[in-house]
C-alpha cells in the first residue's frame, strides 16, 4: 500500500484462503465471500473493521487470488502420467458440490470483476489444472484469480507450471504475467458520485412518480429555508438543495456491465426482492436435495421439493416480468424523445450516447492524450488574437440600408421577459448534460413543475436579465463554462486540432440564452441581413435544402452533358473556415446591432430597459470564463484553470449560431460583391446561370428544349450552411487566374480576411458537375453513390453500438421493429429525400437492414431455408416496410414540402432547384439517334417525383392542389401509399400472405390518347394503329384495282399448250360422287426465286457503319473512334467486335454463341 507522498503500486495483490466449510456449517464462507465482496466493490465504509478491505485505496488496481476451497472441475480418472493432459472444460459442470454453487453465486454477484480461471481463460485460450490428485483421480482447480474487467488487456500471460525441481508437491504453480506501466494519471482524489438521471427520465409511472417526490423534497427543504413565505433563497443555496434531493431520489450513478435498464435505484428496488427470494429459494432445494440423498423415500420431502421448485419457477417468472417491463420503459422513454426521428434522420448521434455497450470492447478504446492545462493553452492559443475593425468593413457596414420597421423591431428587443418566454424556454430545453452548478436540465423541468419552485425560477432569470453583465459571476447566477472535448471523428488522434471543446452552462443562463435566441432569431429573419442561399441554423432550413441545391445543379448539368452540352465546365469550390466560431471578430457583430436599431448597453442597466440585450450578449461572449474538462470530480487532473479567451463565440452556447449567422451574411455579402467586380473586370459572368417557372412542372418538355416561355433567370453563385461555404461557377472564373485577375475563390477568401475569418489550408476541394465524385456537404454525398455508400457505414456502425442491447431482449417485435427504425433505419435515410435513389442502391441499403431484422427475428439464413420463410415474413413480424418504401415516403413528404413552398422568397429559395434547369443559352439537345439521351445511372429526382406521384394515384400536374392541404389531404395519402407498400410486401411472403390489410390505392394512369406507356393508352395506341391501317388500305385499294386491271388489259405471251392429262380410270365399286371429288392435275411448278441477302446483326451493322451505340451497365455512348482504340476483338467470321475489358469480351462470346445470338445468326 502506498503512503503519503509515494507514488501507487500499478497492481495489488491480496491472498485469501477461504475457510474449510462443510454442507452443514457454511457460515464461515458465507462471512468470507461477504468480505472478499465488499473488498471488490470498495465498500470500506460499510466494513470498516474488515482487515481485508482496509488494504484497498480508492485508486489503485488490485486482484484477490488464493485458494477458495471450491471442488470446480471433475474429470474421469487418468492415470498418473496423463496428468499434464487434462484441461479445464469450457462448460460448468451439471453435478457439483455444494460449495461451488455458493462459490459460482458469490462471484456472480460481484459487479465489474471477472474470474479468470473460472470457465474461460482470460486469454482465450484453455489451460491445465492447478492440482492432480493421484489419490482421488480427480483434477482441481483451486488457485483462482479475480481482478477488474478493465484490467484484463494488462494480463500478458498465464502459465501453469509442472514438475519443476523447486515444487515436490502435486501442486502446480501458476504464474500471472501483467504489464506494470503506471497509468497515465493517478486518482489521488475522492470522486463525487453523479445522481442517476434515467430515473427523471420519460413518461413512465415510475419516471413522473421519481419527478414529483424531487419536486416535493426540494419544496420543503427550501421552504424550511426561508426565513419569510415569498421570499427567493440564493442561487448558491439553491443549487445545494436541489443535488442533494437529486441525489436522495435518484442514488448515485453505478457503472455496470448489465443492460441500462436494469441499473438503477428504481430497477434495483423492483428486482431486489425477487433476487433474494430466489436465493434464499435455492438454498431451501439444495438442503432438500441433501435431506432426500438421506431419505430417499421420503414422500413429504419430495413434495416439498415440488412446492419448491414450482415457486423458483413462479419467483423467476415474475422476475423476467419485471425485466420485461422495465427495458419497455427504457425504449419507450428514448423513443419518445424523438417524435420525429425518421423525417430527421441525422439525429440519431443525440440518444446513442446512452447506447453503449459497457462490456469488454472489441479493441481498446481511445483515451484523451492531453491533460486539461495543455487543453486549457492550446484553446487560448486559438482565441489569442485581439479583435479589430477594418476601415473598408466599418464603411460597408454604415452603408447597410435599413428599414423603420427593423429599427423599430429591434427596440422590442429590450423588452422585459414575460413568464411565456421562460416557460417556453424550459421547455424546448434539450435533456443534456449540466453545467457546473449540478442541476441538469432535466432536473430543473421536474422542479418546474411545482408553482413555487417555478416562480422562483423565473425570478432568478429575470436577476441575470437585469444584472449587468460583469457581475453574472460575482451574484453566483452565473459561474465558469466547462468545455468538454469532442472528437471530430478524424485522424490523427493526438492532434488537438482534431477536437472541438463544447461549451456546458449553466442551467440558469442556458434558459436565458434559449430567450435571446429566440428573440435574436425572429429579428434576424424580419431584417434584410440572411441572405438567401444561407440555409444554417435557420427555422425550416437545414441540411437537406444545401444538399438538395447542390445534387439538382448535379443532375440537370448531366442531363445536359448527355445531351452534348460541352460549351462550360462548371464547378463548385467548396472551403471550410479555421475555427470560425472560436476565432469570429465580434466588433463588426456589435457594430451591425447598432447600425440596426440596438441599443447598446450602459451602466443603469438594472434601472433602465435599454441595453439589456446587448449586455446579455456581452456577458455570454465577452465577459465568461471558460475551463476544460477532461474527467469527473474537482481535481487538478480532471478541470483546467479558468480563462478568458481575448476572441470568439463559444461552441454549444445557445446564442452562438444566430451571432455568426448575423456576422457571416454581412461578410458573405461583402465577399461576394468583391468577387462580382473581380469576374466584372475579367470580363467573365460570376456565377451558375439557372431557369426556371412559376409553375411546378415535372420533367416537362420545356427543360430540355429551351422553351423561354413564362421563364425567369438568375445566377447562382453560394451556398452557405453555417460556415462552410460552396461558391459555384465556371471553371475559368471560379479556379482559374489570368493576366486580369485572381481567380473567383481566391477573391471570397481574401475579401473574409477583412472581417477576421481564414479559410483553412488544407480543407478546399472542388467538384466538377455532371461527374461522380466523393465529394461531400454537411455529412451527404453530393453523388448518388458516394452517399448511399456513406449512409450504409454510419448504419453498420449504428448497429454495431445497437446490436448488443438487443442480445436476449425480451421486447415485443412491434417494439423491436419501432427501435430498428429509429436507429438501424434513419443512418440509412439520411438526405435520402433530395437524391434519387437508384434500385442498386436500395438493395445495397435493404441488406444491411436484413442483418438487423435478422438478429432480432432469431432467423439465420440457413434457418430460414429450411423452414421456407423470407425477409418479407419478418419485416411482416416486426410491423416495418422495406427500406424502398419507407425511403419513398419520404420522399413524398419532401416534396410536398416544397410544392407549398411560396414563390420568390428567401425562405423557400429550394423550390427555384425543383422547378428549374441550367440555363445553357441556344444550345438545342441532340437528338436520342445521336446519342442524347440521359444516362440511366442519372436518375433525377424529378423523374423520381413524377413515378411517387403516380403511384400515390394522382397526376403530376394536380401535385400543388394536393400538397396545399397537409393535414387533411396530403398526409392521409402518404399514410395510405405506405399502408399499400406493406401490403404488398406481405404479398410476396411465404406464411403470411396478405396479413396486412390491403388499402385499396390504385396506381394513376394517363387517360387514353396520352403518350404515356400505361395499359390503357397502350390498348388505345393499338387500338388507333389498326384503324389507320385499316383506312390506309381502304384508300389504296381503288389504286391497287386500277393497276390490277391496266396489267390485265395488256396483251401477255401464250404459252405453249401442255397434253391433256389422261384421265384416271374409275375404280371398280367406286361411288360415282367419290370420282368426281379426284383432285385436278396440278400446274407446272415456277422457279423459286432468290432469296434475299440476309441482313447482318444490329450490333455488327451499326458497328460497321461507325454509328454511335451504348455500352456498359450504365449505358454510355460510345462513338467510332473510341471503339477502335479497344484492344479486345471479337475474332467470329464477319463479327469483329472490339471491346474494352477481356471480360466484356468473355460475356459477349457467352451471349453471342446461344441460339438466336449475334454469332448464331452470321452462321445461317
Amino acid at each position: 500500500m502506498a503512503r503519503p507522498g509515494e507514488q501507487a503500486p500499478a497492481f495489488l495483490v491480496t491472498a485469501a484462503w477461504a475457510p474449510v466449510s462443510s454442507a452443514q456449517d457454511m457460515a464461515p464462507l458465507e462471512v468470507f465471500w461477504d468480505e472478499v465482496n465488499a473488498a471488490a466493490l470498495r465498500q470500506i465504509e460499510i466494513k470498516p473493521q474488515s482487515a481485508l478491505t482496509s488494504h484497498f485505496t480508492d485508486y489503485t488496481p488490485h486482484m484477490i487470488l488464493g485458494d477458495f476451497n471450491a471442488q470446480v472441475f471433475e474429470h474421469p480418472p487418468v492415470d498418473d502420467h496423463d496428468a499434464s493432459n487434462v484441461v479445464v472444460g469450457n462448460h460448468r459442470p451439471p453435478h457439483r458440490h455444494q460449495l461451488d454453487e455458493v462459490v459460482f453465486d458469490k462471484i456472480a454477484g460481484i459487479v465489474g470483476w471477472v474470474n479468470a480461471d473460472s470457465f474461460r481463460a482470460a486469454l482465450g485460450v484453455r489451460h491445465r489444472t492447478t492440482w492432480y490428485s493421484s489419490i482421488h483421480k480427480k483434477s482441481y482447480e483451486i488457485d483462482w484469480m479475480m481482478l477488474r474487467r478493465r484490467h484484463l488487456n494488462r494480463l500478458i500471460s498465464m502459465t501453469v507450471r509442472h514438475d519443476t525441481v523447486d515444487l515436490v508437491t502435486q501442486h502446480s504453480a501458476k504464474e500471472y504475467v501483467f504489464r506494470l506501466e503506471q497509468t497515465a494519471r493517478t486518482r489521488r482524489f475522492t470522486v463525487a458520485a453523479k445522481p442517476d438521471l434515467l430515473a427523471l427520465r420519460g413518461v413512465s409511472e415510475a419516471a413522473r412518480e421519481a419527478q414529483q417526490t424531487l419536486a416535493t423534497k426540494v419544496s420543503e427543504r427550501v421552504s424550511r429555508m426561508l426565513v419569510q413565505p415569498g421570499d427567493c433563497l440564493p442561487y448558491a443555496s439553491f443549487r445545494q438543495v436541489v443535488a442533494q434531493a437529486t441525489m436522495d431520489v435518484c442514488g448515485p450513478q453505478q457503472r455496470s456491465s448489465r443492460k441500462p435498464w436494469l441499473v438503477g435505484q428504481t430497477a434495483n428496488r423492483l428486482i431486489a426482492p425477487t433476487v433474494s427470494r430466489l436465493l434464499a429459494l435455492r438454498r431451501a432445494r439444495r438442503d432438500l436435495q441433501l435431506e432426500l440423498q438421506l431419505a430417499p423415500d421420503d414422500v413429504a420431502l419430495q413434495n416439498d421439493l415440488l412446492d419448491t421448485r414450482n415457486e423458483h419457477r413462479d419467483v423467476k417468472t415474475q422476475q423476467r416480468r419485471i425485466q420485461k417491463q422495465l427495458e419497455q420503459e427504457y425504449w419507450n422513454t428514448i423513443l419518445d424523445s424523438h417524435p420525429k426521428q425518421e423525417s430527421d434522420c441525422f439525429q440519431f448521434h443525440r440518444t446513442f450516447g446512452s447506447l453503449r455497450d459497457r462490456d469488454a470492447p472489441a479493441k481498446r478504446a481511445k483515451t484523451n492524450p492531453h491533460s486539461p492545462e495543455d487543453w486549457r493553452d492550446h484553446f487560448s492559443r486559438v482565441s489569442v488574437e485581439p479583435e479589430h475593425m477594418d476601415p473598408e468593413v466599418r464603411a460597408y457596414i454604415d452603408a447597410m440600408e435599413v428599414s423603420d420597421a427593423v429599427r423599430q423591431h429591434s427596440a422590442s428587443l429590450d423588452n422585459d421577459i414575460a413568464d411565456d418566454e421562460i416557460n417556453s424556454a424550459i421547455r424546448h430545453l434539450r435533456p443534456g448534460a449540466g453545467g457546473g452548478d449540478q442541476v441538469p436540465p432535466v432536473v430543473l423541468k421536474a422542479l418546474f413543475r411545482d408553482e413555487a419552485l417555478a416562480d422562483m425560477i423565473r425570478s432568478y432569470v429575470r436577476q441575470l436579465w437585469t444584472s449587468p453583465c460583469d457581475q453574472w459571476q460575482l451574484l453566483g447566477l452565473d459561474g465558469p463554462g466547462e468545455q468538454v472535448l469532442l472528437w471530430k471523428q478524424k485522424e490523427p488522434f493526438e492532434d488537438m486540432d482534431k477536437w472541438r471543446g463544447v461549451v456546458l452552462l449553466w442551467v440558469i443562463p442556458r434558459v436565458l440564452a434559449r430567450i435571446l435566441n429566440t428573440r435574436g432569431q425572429t429579428w434576424f429573419e424580419s431584417s434584410a441581413l440572411p441572405m438567401k442561399e444561407s440555409f444554417g441554423f435557420r427555422r425550416g432550413l437545414g441540411t437537406d435544402d444545401a444538399l438538395f441545391m447542390m445534387r439538382r445543379i448535379d443532375e440537370e448539368v448531366s442531363a445536359w452533358m448527355s445531351f452534348g452540352f460541352t460549351d462550360v465546365v462548371y464547378e463548385a469550390g467548396l472551403m471550410d473556415l479555421q475555427k470560425a466560431y472560436p476565432t469570429a471578430n465580434k466588433l463588426p457583430f456589435f457594430h451591425i446591432l447598432h447600425r440596426h436599431g440596438v441599443q447598446p448597453c450602459g451602466p443603469d442597466v438594472m434601472s433602465s430597459t435599454a441595453g439589456r440585450f446587448e449586455n446579455s450578449l456581452r456577458g455570454f461572449h465577452c465577459h465568461r470564463l471558460y475551463c476544460v474538462r477532461t474527467g469527473r470530480g474537482d481535481s487538478p487532473a480532471a478541470i483546467s484553470s479558468p480563462y478568458k479567451p481575448a476572441r470568439g463565440l463559444g461552441e454549444g452556447d445557445g446564442t452562438s449560431p444566430w451571432a455568426w449567422n448575423v456576422l457571416y451574411s454581412a461578410a458573405a455579402r461583402f465577399a461576394r460583391e468583391a468577387r462580382r467586380n473581380n469576374a466584372a473586370q475579367r470580363g467573365l459572368l460570376c456565377g451558375l446561370p439557372w431557369r426556371w417557372r412559376e409553375h411546378m412542372e415535372l420533367e416537362s418538355n420545356w427543360t430540355r428544349k429551351n422553351d423561354d416561355r413564362e421563364t425567369h433567370r438568375m445566377m447562382v453563385e453560394n451556398t452557405i450552411f453555417a460556415d462552410d461555404t460552396t461558391l459555384h461557377g465556371n471553371r475559368a472564373e471560379l479556379h482559374e487566374a489570368d493576366a486580369n485577375g485572381p481567380a473567383g475563390l481566391d477573391v471570397f477568401t481574401a475579401a473574409l480576411k477583412n472581417w477576421g475569418s481564414t479559410e483553412h489550408p488544407d480543407k478546399r476541394e472542388w467538384h466538377q458537375y455532371g461527374v461522380d465524385s466523393k465529394i461531400a456537404l454537411v455529412g451527404g454525398g453530393i453523388s448518388a453513390g458516394e452517399a448511399v455508400q456513406r449512409n450504409i457505414v454510419r448504419g453498420l456502425k449504428c448497429w454495431a453500438k445497437l446490436r448488443p442491447l438487443l442480445k436476449h431482449s425480451r421486447l415485443s417485435n412491434k417494439s423491436l421493429g419501432k427501435v430498428l427504425m429509429m436507429f438501424v433505419y434513419s443512418p440509412l435515410a439520411y438526405s435520402c429525400k433530395t437524391r434519387a435513389t437508384r434500385v442498386r442502391d436500395y438493395i445495397r441499403l435493404q441488406a444491411v437492414m436484413n442483418t438487423a431484422i435478422r438478429y432480432v427475428c432469431h432467423a439465420r439464413l440457413s434457418t430460414m431455408r429450411r423452414r421456407g420463410i423470407n425477409h418479407h415474413d419478418l419485416r411482416v413480424r416486426l410491423g416495418i416496410p422495406s427500406v424502398q418504401a419507407a425511403m419513398e415516403r419520404e420522399q413524398m413528404r419532401w416534396l410536398g414540402h416544397v410544392a407549398r413552398m411560396q414563390p420568390d422568397t428567401p425562405r423557400t429559395f429550394a423550390k427555384t432547384f425543383a422547378r428549374g434547369t441550367l440555363d445553357v443559352g441556344t444550345f438545342q439537345r441532340t437528338s436520342s439517334s445521336q446519342g442524347g439521351r440521359i444516362r440511366a445511372s442519372r436518375r433525377s429526382l424529378p423523374d423520381l417525383w413524377v413515378g411517387l406521384c403516380r403511384r400515390h394515384g394522382f397526376d403530376e400536374a394536380t401535385l400543388e392542389d394536393k400538397a396545399a392541404d397537409k393535414e387533411g389531404v396530403w398526409l392521409p395519402l402518404l399514410q395510405t401509399g405506405i399502408q399499400q407498400a406493406m401490403h404488398d410486401d406481405s404479398l410476396q411472403s411465404h406464411h403470411s400472405r396478405a396479413a396486412v390489410a390491403n388499402p385499396g390505392l390504385v396506381a394513376w394512369s394517363r387517360p387514353a390518347g396520352r403518350s404515356d406507356h400505361s395499359p390503357e393508352a397502350l390498348r388505345h395506341r393499338l387500338l388507333l394503329q389498326r384503324q389507320a391501317r385499316a383506312r390506309a388500305a381502304l384508300l389504296a385499294a381503288p389504286v391497287a384495282a386500277a393497276a390490277k386491271a391496266k396489267a390485265n388489259a395488256q396483251p401477255k405471251a401464250q404459252p405453249k399448250a401442255q397434253p391433256k392429262p389422261k384421265a384416271q380410270p374409275k375404280a371398280k365399286g367406286q361411288p360415282k360422287a367419290q370420282a368426281k371429288a379426284q383432285p385436278k392435275a396440278q400446274p407446272k411448278a415456277q422457279p423459286k426465286a432468290q432469296p434475299k441477302a440476309q441482313a447482318l446483326p444490329r450490333q455488327v451493322a451499326r458497328a460497321n457503319a461507325q454509328r454511335t451505340y451504348y455500352s456498359g451497365a450504365d449505358q454510355r455512348r460510345v462513338d467510332a473512334d473510341e471503339r477502335a482504340a479497344w484492344p479486345f476483338v471479337c475474332t467470329v467470321d464477319r463479327c469483329g467486335l472490339r471491346y474494352e475489358t477481356e471480360r466484356a469480351l468473355k460475356i459477349h462470346k457467352s451471349k453471342a454463341d446461344k441460339p438466336g445470338g449475334t454469332h448464331d445468326l452470321l452462321r445461317r
